[in-house]
């Protein structure tokens, strides 16, 4: 079986493997501070006379590094990061992090996430706040003030390395540095970095790569099936 057949054959895997990821962040695409995938393609030639380009997937995935549009909402403990920097929540997984600034306050007085996990500060330790939530103020560098004084921090961090994708969307990684400067905003949330009508060109596109694909398939066969011809008469 000659090497097009391999070439065609990763090239289709590709593709589908893209169209899953499309049809995730598809999914989510409604999901406050949700980072979409992409996955990584190298372009090949098939064959020196056809010079036909196919797609094949190389190793993994990359997240997409961009920011998304704020949605002003009102909400005390809605904070939005405006530029580099992702806020971090303690899960069952250990310390995980996010661009989704939908806080409150559980039972215990503990700043949460919208999954119940707790936000960490720069330290790494938990925020503990005490009173009513209308009454607290988060200013630019993520400090939290009540009553004119300071009394915790949301830490705000820089991923260094290559982070990647955990469960329920969190991305972890093993190169941390905290992000002396922030541009936290009060009152906002950050929505998903890439739109529908954009997934929907993304997987269209997809599709046109499957479509291309088969009729490479479709020529080499018929090649084939002329050349065994050929043979057979000789």
């Amino acid at each position: 079986m000659d090497l097009g057949f391999y070439v065609q054959a990763a090239g289709i895997l590709g593709a589908v493997s893209a169209t899953k990821v499309i049809s995730n962040n598809i999914a989510n695409s409604e999901s406050i501070g949700y980072i979409a995938d992409r996955d990584f393609y190298t372009s090949y030639i098939h064959g020196h006379k056809a010079k036909s380009s196919v797609t094949m997937p190389s190793s993994g995935l990359f997240l997409l590094n961009s920011q998304g549009t704020f949605e002003c909402t009102g909400r005390t403990l809605d904070v939005a990061i405006d530029g580099r920097g992702f806020f971090a929540v303690q899960t069952k997984n250990g310390r995980m992090f996010s661009r989704a600034g939908r806080f409150h306050l559980n039972a215990q007085g503990t700043l949460v996430n919208s999954d119940g996990f707790a936000v960490l500060g720069p330290d790494g330790s938990q925020i503990e706040l005490e009173g009513s939530e209308s009454n607290i103020r988060i200013d630019g560098n993520g400090l939290i003030i009540v009553g004119g004084k300071q009394v915790g921090e949301i830490g705000v961090f820089a991923l260094n390395g290559k982070p990647s994708k955990s469960f329920l969307g969190y991305v972890s990684s093993n190169a941390v540095d905290i992000v002396t400067n922030p541009k936290v905003i009060q009152g906002s949330v950050e929505k998903a970095n890439i739109g529908k009508m954009e997934l929907m060109a993304n997987l269209a596109e997809a599709n046109n790569k499957v479509h291309s694909i088969n009729k490479l398939f479709e020529v080499d066969n018929e090649l084939f099936k002329k050349l065994s011809d050929v043979v057979s008469s000789n």
